[in-house]
């Protein structure tokens, strides 16, 4: 049961219970917080008996003074002063804790030390805590599953400016897809479409995939594989460099 649903009950009863000589109202008090708990209980999906106390019978109505008091209608909201009473704010209920009778502790009750043993004692971090013994106790560990973790690699370099070394790259699998749609419609054997690869912010092209083979290109780009350009030149196109002053020359390959 929820523990807010406890709380309400508790409270309840505890009211309930409480000496005649101790309630200035009993059959108001008694009604007004069987309202407001029913109320609380039905949100819960928790039935209250009307039994809870004598005053109250059946119909939900208490008499007092020879008057009929109706017990009023469920509120729109939680009471505040009823709701701040259940649980503290910052506890929280886990969403779906394991049964205390299914966990392997149970079968350890009585043993003083719960299969961890007298003299070494289950402590919090014996062997330091995160990635601690590396290069010492834990060595074996690290060369083991994690070869090359610890020492440097390589030579320094002071002031590395990283556009001297910006090579955005395209395969070959996508130079049709970059042409226009009317460069498609007009290619044919005699008039075969120029990609310039630079124009669509890349500069080297990497020979992954297959090309359109049923029609031959030229490539334009800065830096081209040799891989990507055997492939352009089996299905009959051509490389132009754009770093060549003049462009490079274009040949076209017959197939």
């Amino acid at each position: 049961m929820p523990t807010t649903a406890i709380g309400c009950i508790r409270n309840l009863s505890i009211f309930c219970y409480l000496r005649e000589s101790e309630r200035n109202s009993p059959a108001a008090s008694v009604a007004q917080l069987w309202s407001e708990s029913a109320f609380l209980c039905r949100r819960l999906d928790v039935t209250l008996s009307n039994k809870a106390h004598p005053t109250i019978p059946e119909d939900k109505t208490v008499k007092q003074n020879t008057q009929t008091l109706t017990l009023p209608p469920y509120p729109n909201k939680i009471p505040q002063t009823l709701a701040s009473s259940f649980s503290h704010p910052k506890q929280k209920t886990p969403a779906a804790a394991m049964t205390t009778s299914l966990k392997k502790n149970r079968k350890k009750r009585g043993h003083v030390s719960a299969g961890h043993g007298r003299i070494g004692k289950h402590r919090k971090h014996p062997g330091g805590r995160g990635n601690a013994g590396g290069m010492h106790h834990h060595r074996i560990l690290f060369d083991k599953y994690h070869p090359g973790y610890f020492g440097k690699v390589g030579m320094r370099y002071f002031h590395r400016l990283r556009n001297k070394f910006h090579c955005p790259v395209v395969n070959v699998e996508r130079l049709w897809s970059m042409l226009p749609q009317e460069a498609k419609d007009k290619a044919s054997p005699g008039n075969v479409p120029v990609i310039d690869v630079t124009q669509h912010g890349y500069f080297k092209v990497l020979g992954k995939g297959v090309m359109n083979g049923s029609q031959p290109i030229v490539v334009k780009a800065k830096l081209v594989s040799k891989t990507a350009e055997k492939k352009i030149k089996e299905a009959g196109g051509a490389l132009a460099k754009t770093a060549d002053p003049a462009g490079g020359p274009v040949k076209l390959v017959k197939r």
